[in-house]
C-alpha cells in the first residue's frame, strides 16, 4: 500500500528544525490534505514562532498547531522534554474554522454554530481543540439534542498560546479550532478510562440543578462517605452513565468521568455539573494504572473487531496528561498497547488538559481518559 500519512518526531530542537522535519514529512506525500503539529516543553512559549516557521513553508493546505503537556507518535510518548510531533495525511480536504470567544458562553455558542452550520447531516470526522479556561463539561450540553456532531474528537490545549491555524499566508490564533476532515469516512473512535470503580453503578434518584442529592434513595453525601471510607488521600472521582444498568450482552459501559466540584452538607449533596439528571447511573472511582492498562487493551480488541479486517491507515491519540510514565511507573504504556494491536501506523497526538470524544452520539468532555481515532483503508 502506498504511503498516505506520515508522522514525525523532533526532540530538543529549534522551531526552524521542527518546521524542517514537518516539511520532510510532507514531501513524502503526493497530495497532502492537512496536518497537525503538537509541541511541549519550552516550545509552548514559542508556538507563535513555530507557526511563523511553518507559514514560511507556504503549504497549500492548513496546519493546526497546539501545545500539550507532552507529545506522542507511534514511536512513543515524550514528556518532561522540549519536543514536537505531527501528522500529515492525504485524502479529502481539511477545513479549519477558528472559534472565537472570551467567555465559556461565547466559545460554546461558536462551537455549536460551527458544527451545526458546517457539518450538516454528513457527520464528517472533526477535530476540536479548545482552551481549557473557557471550557467545562457543561459546554457541550447544548449539543445533546444534535445528531450532526457525532464524530467529534479532540481535547484541551496546554500552554499560554494557541490553538493556531496556519493557512493561506496567515496565522490565526483562536480560543478553539474546529477542523473538519471532508472526504474521509468516519474513523473508529474509542475512549479509554483510567479509573477503578469503588462500587457498581447506582441510580441518581434526586437532583437539584447541578447537585446530586439522592442516590438509590439515600443521601448522596452518605453514599460517598460509605464508598470512600477506607481511602486515605486518594482523589475520588464520579463516574456517570446514561443508565445504572449493565449494557445488554455485557461489554464496556459508556461512561463519563467527572471531578467532584464540591459538597453541600446541609442538603447532603454532591455538586457535579449540569449534565446530571435523575435516572442516570453514578459510581465513585479512583485512578488505577492496572485498570487503565486493562481497559485500553479491551478497547483495542473491540476496535479490531469493529474494523472487520480493514487495514489500519493512520490515527490520532489524545491522551490525558495524567496517564503518562508517572502514573504507570513505566514509559510508553499506551502507545505500546496501540501499536501492538494495530502496528506502527502513522499516529500523533498530545497530552491534553482534558479529552473530547463521542458519547451516545454527541461530543462530550472526558477526564483522565485517552481518545483514539483510527482511520482505515476503507475510511
Amino acid at each position: 500500500m502506498k504511503t498516505t500519512a506520515v508522522s514525525f518526531e523532533v526532540r530538543d530542537s529549534s522551531t526552524s528544525a521542527i518546521a524542517s522535519e514537518y516539511a520532510a514529512a510532507v514531501r513524502q506525500l503526493a497530495r497532502p490534505a492537512g496536518g497537525t503539529v503538537y509541541a511541549c516543553g519550552s516550545h509552548l512559549e514559542a508556538l507563535p514562532a513555530l507557526c511563523r516557521a511553518i507559514l514560511e513553508l507556504k503549504f497549500d493546505f492548513p496546519t493546526i498547531v497546539v501545545g500539550g503537556a507532552g507529545v506522542l507518535t507511534e514511536r512513543g510518548e515524550l514528556s518532561d522534554v522540549s519536543a514536537a510531533t505531527g501528522l500529515v495525511w492525504e485524502g479529502g480536504k481539511l477545513e479549519c474554522y477558528p472559534l472565537h470567544g472570551n467567555s465559556e458562553e461565547a466559545l460554546t455558542e461558536a462551537i455549536r454554530n460551527t458544527l451545526t452550520d458546517q457539518t450538516g447531516k454528513t457527520r464528517p470526522p472533526t477535530l476540536l481543540f479548545v482552551r481549557p479556561e473557557l471550557f467545562s463539561p457543561d459546554s457541550l450540553v447544548a449539543l445533546q439534542n444534535s445528531r450532526q456532531s457525532g464524530c467529534v474528537f479532540g481535547g484541551g490545549v496546554v500552554g499560554p498560546d494557541g490553538p493556531f491555524i496556519v493557512h493561506q499566508g496567515s496565522i490565526v490564533e483562536a480560543s478553539g479550532v474546529c477542523a473538519i476532515m471532508r472526504g474521509l469516512s468516519a474513523p473508529k473512535i474509542g475512549l479509554t478510562h483510567s479509573c477503578r470503580l469503588l462500587s457498581e453503578l447506582h441510580e441518581i434518584t434526586e437532583i437539584r440543578g447541578s447537585m446530586v442529592t439522592e442516590i438509590d434513595g439515600r443521601p448522596a453525601l452518605e453514599m460517598l462517605t460509605d464508598s470512600a471510607d477506607e481511602l486515605s488521600d486518594e482523589l475520588v472521582l464520579l463516574v456517570l452513565s446514561e443508565t445504572p444498568f449493565v449494557p445488554p450482552g455485557g461489554g464496556r459501559p459508556k461512561l463519563l468521568i467527572r471531578g467532584l466540584q464540591g459538597v453541600d452538607p446541609d442538603r447532603s449533596g454532591l455538586i457535579v455539573s449540569d449534565e446530571i439528571r435523575e435516572g442516570m447511573g453514578i459510581a465513585f472511582a479512583v485512578r488505577d494504572p492496572a485498570t487503565s492498562r486493562e481497559d485500553l487493551e479491551t478497547l483495542t480488541r473491540e476496535l479490531e473487531r469493529e474494523i472487520a479486517g480493514a487495514a489500519p491507515r493512520f490515527g490520532f491519540y489524545i491522551n490525558c496528561a495524567s496517564r503518562g510514565e508517572d502514573f504507570y511507573g513505566s514509559a510508553n504504556v499506551d502507545t505500546k498497547i496501540l501499536t501492538n494491536r494495530f502496528g506502527k501506523i502513522p499516529m500523533a497526538g498530545f497530552a491534553s488538559a482534558f479529552e473530547i470524544a463521542p458519547h451516545h452520539g454527541v461530543p462530550a468532555l472526558q477526564l483522565y481518559s485517552g481518545v483514539f481515532a483510527l482511520f482505515t483503508w476503507l475510511s
